[in-house]
C-alpha cells in the first residue's frame, strides 16, 4: 500500500510539473503576441484603416489606434503579461511619444515564427515568486535543431504570472 501512495504521489507531482512547463511556454507565447502587437502598433486595431506613418526628424514613426490611444490604455494591455517593470522598459525601449497630440512609435523590425505547438520548457529555478525555464522553440517548416531557446524569468505579481523580460 505504501509503495502505490508513493507512486502516486510521483505521477501527481510530475502531471504538476508538465502542468508548469505547459503554463510557461503558454505565458510566453502570449506575451510574445502582445509584445508584437504592440511593437507594430496594432493591438486589437486591424480594422481601423487609417493614415498612421509620418516622419518627424528624419525618423518614421507610427500612430496607436484609437482603441490605444492612451499610456494608461497600453499600459493595462501590456500589464496583462508583463511585469510592471517590463512594461516600463518596453515604452520606453519603443520610444512612445507624442507628436501631433498623439501617441506614437518610431519603426522597427523584428520577429521569428515559432512552431509554439513544438515548443518544450525546462525550469531552470523556483524561487517562490520567481521562476525562470529554458524554452525551446523550433521554427516553423524547419528541422528541430534550427529553432531557437530563450531564458524566460517569470514574476507573480499581481495576483498571476507575468513574464519579466522581453521576448
Amino acid at each position: 500500500m505504501k509503495k502505490f501512495r508513493k507512486r502516486n504521489l510521483q505521477v501527481s507531482k510530475l502531471q504538476r510539473f508538465r502542468r508548469l512547463m505547459k503554463r510557461a511556454v503558454k505565458l510566453y507565447e502570449q506575451a510574445l503576441s502582445e509584445f508584437m502587437e504592440f511593437w507594430y502598433g496594432d493591438m486589437g486595431c486591424e480594422d481601423e484603416q487609417l493614415e498612421r506613418s509620418m516622419i518627424v526628424d528624419g525618423k518614421l514613426y507610427h500612430q496607436f489606434c484609437s482603441k490605444m490611444d492612451s499610456m494608461e490604455k497600453i499600459k493595462a494591455k501590456l500589464g496583462t503579461v508583463f511585469s510592471d517593470e517590463m512594461v516600463e522598459d518596453l515604452i520606453q525601449s519603443h520610444e512612445v511619444t507624442t507628436i501631433n497630440g498623439k501617441l506614437a512609435f518610431k519603426e522597427s523590425d523584428i520577429g521569428r515564427m515559432g512552431d509554439w505547438e513544438r515548443a518544450t520548457a525546462a525550469l531552470v529555478a523556483d524561487l517562490g515568486d520567481r521562476r525562470v525555464f529554458t524554452l525551446l522553440i523550433p521554427i516553423y517548416d524547419e528541422p528541430e535543431e534550427s529553432g531557437f531557446s530563450d531564458i524566460v524569468e517569470c514574476v507573480y505579481e499581481h495576483s498571476s504570472w507575468k513574464l519579466n523580460m522581453i521576448p
